[in-house]
Protein backbone atom coordinates (compact mmCIF):
# COMPACT_ATOMS: atom_id res chain seq x y z
CA UNK A 1 0.00 0.00 0.00
CA UNK A 2 1.32 3.58 -0.67
CA UNK A 3 1.45 6.59 1.55
CA UNK A 4 -1.22 8.18 -0.31
CA UNK A 5 -3.98 5.14 0.44
CA UNK A 6 -2.57 4.47 3.88
CA UNK A 7 -3.25 8.44 4.98
CA UNK A 8 -6.36 8.19 3.40
CA UNK A 9 -7.95 4.81 4.97
CA UNK A 10 -6.80 6.36 8.49
CA UNK A 11 -8.96 9.11 7.61
CA UNK A 12 -11.90 7.37 7.26
CA UNK A 13 -14.59 7.83 10.01
CA UNK A 14 -16.09 4.63 11.99
CA UNK A 15 -19.61 4.06 10.82
CA UNK A 16 -20.90 4.53 14.40
CA UNK A 17 -19.60 7.91 14.29
CA UNK A 18 -21.81 8.80 11.72
CA UNK A 19 -24.24 6.73 13.54
CA UNK A 20 -23.71 9.02 16.83
CA UNK A 21 -23.16 12.28 15.16
CA UNK A 22 -26.48 12.08 13.47
CA UNK A 23 -27.94 10.71 16.45
CA UNK A 24 -26.89 13.20 18.76
CA UNK A 25 -27.23 16.23 16.43
CA UNK A 26 -30.65 15.52 15.80
CA UNK A 27 -32.13 14.64 19.27
CA UNK A 28 -29.57 18.01 20.07
CA UNK A 29 -32.01 20.54 17.80
CA UNK A 30 -35.04 18.44 19.00
CA UNK A 31 -34.30 19.87 22.50
CA UNK A 32 -33.20 22.96 22.09
CA UNK A 33 -36.65 23.35 19.50
CA UNK A 34 -38.63 22.39 22.58
CA UNK A 35 -37.10 23.94 25.22
CA UNK A 36 -37.05 27.64 22.76
CA UNK A 37 -41.20 26.60 22.42
CA UNK A 38 -42.23 25.74 26.27
CA UNK A 39 -39.97 29.14 26.72
CA UNK A 40 -42.57 30.96 24.12
CA UNK A 41 -46.09 29.04 25.67
CA UNK A 42 -46.16 26.62 22.96
CA UNK A 43 -46.16 23.10 23.74
CA UNK A 44 -45.63 19.97 21.16
CA UNK A 45 -47.67 17.63 23.16
CA UNK A 46 -51.35 16.23 22.08
CA UNK A 47 -53.94 18.41 23.52
CA UNK A 48 -54.77 15.64 26.47
CA UNK A 49 -51.20 16.54 27.84
CA UNK A 50 -51.29 20.01 27.46
CA UNK A 51 -52.56 20.91 30.69
CA UNK A 52 -50.00 18.85 32.34
CA UNK A 53 -47.18 20.66 30.50
CA UNK A 54 -48.66 23.78 30.99
CA UNK A 55 -47.98 22.98 34.82
CA UNK A 56 -44.95 21.20 34.74
CA UNK A 57 -43.60 24.14 32.59
CA UNK A 58 -44.86 27.14 35.36
CA UNK A 59 -43.10 24.76 38.04
CA UNK A 60 -39.56 24.78 36.32
CA UNK A 61 -36.70 26.15 38.21
CA UNK A 62 -34.67 29.14 36.22
CA UNK A 63 -31.36 26.26 36.70
CA UNK A 64 -34.08 23.68 35.20
CA UNK A 65 -34.67 26.03 31.83
CA UNK A 66 -30.71 26.87 31.90
CA UNK A 67 -29.83 22.99 31.68
CA UNK A 68 -32.47 22.16 29.94
CA UNK A 69 -31.19 24.43 26.74
CA UNK A 70 -27.17 23.98 27.60
CA UNK A 71 -27.70 20.49 27.89
CA UNK A 72 -28.92 19.78 23.82
CA UNK A 73 -26.39 22.30 22.60
CA UNK A 74 -23.40 20.18 24.32
CA UNK A 75 -24.87 17.50 22.02
CA UNK A 76 -24.75 19.50 19.14
CA UNK A 77 -21.23 20.39 19.98
CA UNK A 78 -20.20 17.05 20.60
CA UNK A 79 -22.06 15.66 17.54
CA UNK A 80 -19.66 17.66 15.27
CA UNK A 81 -16.64 17.38 17.29
CA UNK A 82 -17.15 14.03 16.52
CA UNK A 83 -17.47 14.25 13.43
CA UNK A 84 -14.37 16.17 12.97
CA UNK A 85 -12.34 13.93 14.92
CA UNK A 86 -11.39 15.57 17.77
CA UNK A 87 -10.57 14.52 21.11
CA UNK A 88 -12.40 17.28 22.55
CA UNK A 89 -15.75 15.38 21.85
CA UNK A 90 -15.01 12.87 24.33
CA UNK A 91 -14.83 15.78 26.83
CA UNK A 92 -18.70 16.97 25.77
CA UNK A 93 -20.37 13.76 25.63
CA UNK A 94 -19.00 13.09 29.22
CA UNK A 95 -20.39 16.92 30.09
CA UNK A 96 -23.43 15.59 28.13
CA UNK A 97 -23.72 12.40 30.30
CA UNK A 98 -23.11 14.74 33.71
CA UNK A 99 -26.29 16.91 32.46
CA UNK A 100 -28.39 14.11 31.85
CA UNK A 101 -27.95 13.45 35.91
CA UNK A 102 -28.39 17.00 36.59
CA UNK A 103 -31.44 17.40 34.78
CA UNK A 104 -33.05 14.56 36.10
CA UNK A 105 -32.23 15.94 39.58
CA UNK A 106 -33.65 19.42 38.81
CA UNK A 107 -36.43 18.15 36.61
CA UNK A 108 -38.26 16.26 39.71
CA UNK A 109 -36.67 12.82 38.78
CA UNK A 110 -35.77 11.63 42.47
CA UNK A 111 -39.77 12.66 43.79
CA UNK A 112 -40.76 10.15 40.54
CA UNK A 113 -38.41 7.37 42.14
CA UNK A 114 -39.72 7.70 45.75
CA UNK A 115 -44.09 5.88 44.93
CA UNK A 116 -43.24 2.41 43.01
CA UNK A 117 -46.88 1.88 42.24
CA UNK A 118 -47.05 5.45 40.18
CA UNK A 119 -46.84 5.39 36.09
CA UNK A 120 -44.29 7.71 36.05
CA UNK A 121 -41.97 5.61 38.18
CA UNK A 122 -41.99 2.93 35.64
CA UNK A 123 -41.75 5.61 33.03
CA UNK A 124 -38.50 7.64 35.26
CA UNK A 125 -36.73 4.40 35.06
CA UNK A 126 -37.57 3.60 31.97
CA UNK A 127 -35.80 7.05 30.96
CA UNK A 128 -33.14 6.82 33.16
CA UNK A 129 -31.88 3.24 32.28
CA UNK A 130 -31.90 4.12 28.37
CA UNK A 131 -30.51 7.75 29.25
CA UNK A 132 -27.62 6.07 31.11
CA UNK A 133 -26.84 3.05 28.39
CA UNK A 134 -27.04 5.41 25.65
CA UNK A 135 -25.06 7.73 26.71
CA UNK A 136 -22.94 5.95 28.63
CA UNK A 137 -22.21 3.59 25.55
CA UNK A 138 -21.65 7.03 23.42
CA UNK A 139 -18.81 8.00 26.28
CA UNK A 140 -16.81 4.73 26.35
CA UNK A 141 -16.89 4.29 22.51
CA UNK A 142 -15.65 8.07 22.37
CA UNK A 143 -13.03 7.50 24.81
CA UNK A 144 -12.03 3.99 22.82
CA UNK A 145 -11.59 6.14 19.83
CA UNK A 146 -9.12 8.37 21.74
CA UNK A 147 -7.59 6.05 23.28
CA UNK A 148 -7.07 4.13 19.51
CA UNK A 149 -5.95 8.12 18.54
CA UNK A 150 -8.58 8.40 15.88
CA UNK A 151 -9.93 11.42 17.38
CA UNK A 152 -7.17 13.87 17.44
Amino acid sequence: MSEVEISTAEQTRPGWVWVISVYMLLTGLYGLAKQVFMLNGIYLVPDQLRAWQEQHQSSRSWPDILVGLIHPAVNIAAAFLLIALRRRAYTLFVASLILMFVQFVLGGGPAALTNTKTPAFLATVLMLTIGLSVYGGICAYTWHLRERGVLK
